[in-house]
């Protein structure tokens, strides 16, 4: 996409709950409109009725722009993808650097910047892809995962702190009153890594991603 066939920009500011918009039509900056919507279907389609009835507006010369908030942005980012709007999924820091030092925050405020980002950069705009299924399925498993492991390492710091301070006895009433929660969850993380090498297998480069997104969060030995 060359620089200025974007004539207008959607700046998105994602949260759990909502969806601040600041349209930008014909690259007037100073003449940017402000919507909020639900982060759900509904929201989201009253979204595009907005760009859908705007004059001179088009997919072809419109360009989406949001930051990468992870699950609170998909379902906005498959929705656009699907039918054919350029939507552009840029890290925050990508656009925080951009911008520089400013004063002022809050959703309304954020999202005209990453409008303004968005036409500023529009020559460097990428357009978002769905992960493949197997992609997306193996992320999600890592997430239960990583917050397993990480509870399973704080118990288990906590018990060493115990025995290394010499409160034996407290240190073995620790290990008797969360010996079936460290269990459990050493069992969830052996069955949630099963399900992952089940979906892995014959696959080398899901293989190579797993082995990237894992090499920090390995479960801890011993307990």
């Amino acid at each position: 996409m060359k620089k200025n066939e974007f004539m207008n920009f959607v700046g998105i500011d994602v949260s759990k709950q909502t969806l601040d918009a600041v349209f930008v039509f014909d690259r007037e900056i100073n003449q940017s409109v402000h919507h909020q919507f639900s982060n759900d279907e509904r929201g989201i389609k009253k979204l595009f009725g907005v760009l859908e009835k705007k004059k001179g507006v088009s997919k072809e010369n419109t360009l989406l722009c949001l930051e990468n908030t992870g699950l609170y942005g998909r379902r906005l980012s498959v929705t656009a993808s699907e039918n054919a709007w350029f939507v552009w999924v840029e890290t925050p820091v990508t656009i925080l650097r951009s911008m520089g030092l400013q004063r002022g925050k809050n959703d309304k405020v954020d999202a005209k910047r990453i409008a303004q980002y968005a036409m500023k950069n529009d020559e460097k705009a990428k357009q978002w892809e769905a992960p493949r299924k197997e992609v997306a399925i193996l992320r999600q498993l890592l997430n239960p995962r990583e917050a397993l492991v990480k509870g399973l390492k704080g118990l288990m710091v906590s018990m060493n702190e115990q025995k290394e301070t010499g409160s034996k006895e407290l240190a073995q009433m620790m290990k008797e009153t969360t010996a079936g929660t460290l269990k459990a969850m050493k069992n969830d993380i052996k069955k949630i890594e099963q399900a992952m090498a089940e979906l892995i297998k014959n696959d080398t480069s899901l293989a190579n991603l797993f082995k990237l997104l894992n090499m920090a969060n390995a479960p801890p030995s011993g307990g």
